[in-house]
């Protein structure tokens, strides 16, 4: 019986070649001694592991700068204080649909709580999510042309969502590779994109080692409006309090939740010992804070109006 012959073929869109690949796999030493941390010399480490031979085509199409032909690529210096404050402003003010990449869960969610008191559209997408959730927030996001999506690098790596105008690093990759990730999210079939990486003062060498990995100097500084800052900051200000105030409240209550789920299960009878005074007070501080909440939310109205 005649054997047939096969074909391997190994296809990356992201991931590109070194320069003297040709030369390793024609020596049979397609390892790299050097480390594979930025992720750009990856594709050698998988062919070596496919079988590549010798006399394997190569075709690359990889452009010079690696990322799409338009994707504009643009940085912003913040302070910590104000890193929050910055994107806010550059969401508010965006156009078509934004992903925020973050590389915390943490980070994501105190994101996520922020915007959607500032009553923006906002959906969330990680790895600890169930999958019906992460269909669903896609959904809702592809529904909405200026929403925006907060996710990680591992949720949204693979993603492929028409209308994608900017892609916002508000915690800067650990490697190259994840970069260029995050960055293919917009610019998608030689369409316009933006992408913007918010850069702190503890950010400084990853930024550097970034853009030396793509042999840049820096990227352009992405224009700012300043003058917005006052008005922003006001309703950063409401948000957090309002934040602060519903995240205490909650913990309260799962915490009162789990002492009594626990006296049940071991027949306890929790007896409140407050007197009727105390009860009073609480119920005052309780409704107080209730009512706190929904004026901090007027306030952020009346703010929005104004503007």
């Amino acid at each position: 019986m005649q054997r047939k012959k096969r074909q391997t073929s190994v296809f990356s869109a992201t991931k590109a070649l070194s320069a003297d690949f040709r030369k390793k796999l024609k020596r049979g030493s397609l390892k790299s001694k050097q480390s594979t941390a930025d992720g750009l010399n990856s594709i050698e480490m998988l062919s070596e592991r496919a079988g590549m031979s010798v006399n394997s085509a190569i075709i690359d199409l990889t452009n010079v700068s690696i990322v799409a032909n338009k994707l504009e690529e643009s940085f912003l210096n913040v302070g910590k204080k104000i890193k929050m404050l910055t994107y806010y402003i550059l969401t508010v003010h965006g156009q078509g649909r934004t992903i925020v990449v973050c590389t915390s869960i943490a980070a994501l969610r105190h994101i996520s709580a922020l915007l959607r008191i500032l009553s923006i559209h906002v959906w969330k997408l990680h790895v600890q999510m169930q999958q019906r959730a992460r269909l669903k927030a896609g959904d809702h996001f592809r529904s909405n042309e200026h929403a925006i999506l907060v996710a990680t690098d591992v949720a949204a790596s693979g993603l492929d969502i028409p209308g994608v105008r900017t892609v916002v690093h508000y915690q800067l990759p650990h490697s190259a590779e994840v970069y260029v990730h995050r960055s293919g999210r917009t610019a998608r079939a030689f369409t316009d994109g933006c992408t913007i990486a918010l850069i702190s003062s503890n950010d400084t060498s990853k930024f550097a080692s970034l853009c030396k990995s793509f042999s840049r100097e820096s990227f352009q500084r992405f224009p700012f409006e300043e003058s917005y800052l006052p008005e922003v900051m006001r309703r950063l200000a409401l948000a957090r309090q309002i934040d602060k105030i519903t995240r205490k409240d909650s913990q309260e209550k799962a915490n009162k939740t789990w002492f009594e789920r626990n006296a049940d299960s071991v027949e306890l009878m929790v007896e409140n010992d407050d007197s009727e005074k105390e009860r009073v007070k609480l119920h005052a501080i309780e409704k107080f804070t209730t009512g706190f909440v929904y004026y901090e939310r007027f306030l952020i109205l009346v703010l929005f109006c104004e503007i």
